[in-house]
């Protein structure tokens, strides 16, 4: 069976031709061009990623809106640069918030929001307690 043989294999296959035929396609010359050439692995050295938040939970005596509660939530984190092209920045701050809230003792509800200089984010999310 060749590498562009689509039935299933009946054992182990030697993919070094495959591999040395992708590592010279056009697109990893395109990367290479346009990001720079790829750094070693061993200088990428560790990379650390710190997640940080605080929650401050209410509770209310009465019902208000059909709920007895109010989670507030916020935090963060760092996502470092962890590609190894010298000239692609990937490495970012995230920022979130969430508020969260059980209506009526079945249905708890949460939105949330997450916002860097790369990405922003909502989720909302729902889950029924019978």
């Amino acid at each position: 069976m060749d590498a562009h043989d689509s039935r299933p294999s009946s054992g182990p296959r030697d993919l070094r031709g495959f591999r040395s035929g992708y590592q010279q396609s056009g697109y990893l010359r395109h990367v290479a061009a346009t990001q720079g050439n790829s750094r070693p692995i061993d200088s990428l050295g560790k990379k650390y990623s710190v997640h940080f938040g605080t929650e401050k939970i209410f509770l209310f005596d009465k019902q208000m809106m059909g709920m007895r509660l109010l989670s507030i939530r916020a935090g963060g984190f760092t996502d470092p640069d962890h590609d190894s092209y010298a000239n692609l920045k990937t490495g970012d701050t995230h920022y979130t918030f969430d508020l969260g809230t059980v209506v009526a003792e079945h249905l708890q509800l949460d939105l949330g929001a997450e916002w860097s200089n790369r990405v922003n984010a909502a989720v909302m999310s729902c889950v029924y307690h019978f």
